[in-house]
């Protein structure tokens, strides 16, 4: 008896685990900006007044106050608000920039102002989106060279080499443990070291 709840502990947990892993990579948060407000028109948009005094933002040619391809707007309360436009470029660049297949839970996308500096942030991103408004939480950073990538701490390569080797070793020490196996064991304590900072 006492063998079968123990099985079924160790079955539980192991299901437990699996669900988690498989929520946490699957999983995209929505991007979270507190106070992100958009005041001018992106690069390359013209803005322009409307003959209703709406202060928008142009893709084409502004002639006598009109636009054919209205961007966005800058007017509260509009439903194509710049603001909104930005936030839903920012969660598909998070999307595109920031998979877990690139950067393991650092979700958040993030690039400076000359677009010096770019990476993914676990934490969300400042209101401006030049970084992440919580430098203690894990990031990681593109880097121009495959040189730079490789030999750079905190790059994103080598930040999701860290992030896999911790998520294997979870699911390996859980899968040793059920063979009972001292040589699956061993294996494991070996890619904990590799693991290690």
């Amino acid at each position: 008896m006492p063998t079968a709840i123990l099985w079924l502990t160790l079955v539980l947990s192991l299901t437990i685990v699996i669900l988690y892993f498989m929520n946490y990579t699957t999983h995209i948060p929505s991007l979270k900006l507190e106070g992100f407000v958009v005041k001018t028109c992106p690069e390359g948009k013209t803005t322009y007044i409307t003959d209703d005094g709406i202060t928008n933002c142009c893709s084409g040619e502004v002639i006598n106050n009109h636009c054919e391809n209205v961007y966005c707007s800058l007017s509260p309360g509009e439903t194509n608000s710049c603001t909104n436009v930005s936030i839903n470029r920012a969660q598909r660049r998070n999307e595109e920039k920031c998979p877990p297949s690139i950067s393991g839970d650092c979700r958040n996308y993030f690039t400076n102002r000359n677009a010096t500096v770019k990476g993914c942030s676990k934490s969300t991103l400042t209101s401006d989106l030049t970084g992440p408004s919580d430098p203690s939480q894990p990031y990681c950073r593109f880097y121009d060279t495959v040189e730079a990538n490789t030999t750079n701490y905190d790059s994103c390569q080598n930040y999701l080499a860290r992030f896999n080797a911790v998520a294997g070793l979870a699911t390996c020490t859980t899968n040793a443990k059920l063979a009972a196996s001292s040589t699956d064991l061993q294996t494991c304590k070996s890619k904990a070291t590799l693991a290690a900072p």
